[in-house]
């Protein structure tokens, strides 16, 4: 089994880069060239320091076009020049929220296939869920199928879930690939 693929619930992406691995590795480890690429567009990164070395730390401050302030920051665990960097991270608003990431650099001829995985800790399901209290489709299904055994309407509510998950998927990907060409 790869030692990289998370057992928790995880985000992966892979993209092939025109820049070789020592290049696609910088661009990751340097203030100056992180703050070129880092955040989405509607985003300005403002500060970033970076000390890419085991128990050394990172954090990145970026402000969004609605005035909106972001900070997250992480410690590194792993840091192989030019392979692989593993570190954590967590936004400052919710620091007990910790996921570990994952990045990769495979040499692919003159260029780099960049692994990206961020994996998600055991606070994720729940929260993605809406919390331990909140009533959300999970519930509503498990209530239908086990507790009323109303199995036609719990088998229609999760082919609905199951598809309407499967679409945005589709989409985001597909809206991905489009950014990043």
């Amino acid at each position: 089994m790869d030692s990289d693929v998370p057992t928790t619930p995880s985000l992966t992406i892979k993209r092939r880069l025109n820049a070789t691995p020592a290049e696609v590795f910088e661009a990751w480890t340097d203030p100056k060239l992180l703050m070129q690429w880092f955040g989405p567009e509607n985003v300005e990164t403002q500060e970033v320091s970076v000390d890419a070395r085991v128990g050394g730390g990172f954090r990145a401050v970026m402000l969004e076009d609605t005035g909106e302030r972001h900070e997250v920051s992480g410690i590194y665990a792993e840091v192989v020049a030019n392979e692989k960097l593993v570190f954590s991270w967590s936004w400052i608003t919710t620091p007990e929220r910790v996921s570990q990431v994952t990045v990769t650099f495979k040499p692919d001829g003159a260029g780099t296939i960049l692994t990206f995985i961020l994996a998600m800790n055991a606070y994720a399901t729940p929260v993605l869920l809406g919390g331990p209290k909140f009533q959300m489709m999970g519930p509503l299904v498990y209530g239908q199928f086990a507790q009323q055994n109303n199995w036609p309407f719990g088998g229609a509510i999760s082919f609905i879930l199951m598809t309407a998950t499967i679409l945005l998927t589709v989409a985001a990907n597909l809206i991905v690939q489009r950014r990043y060409r």
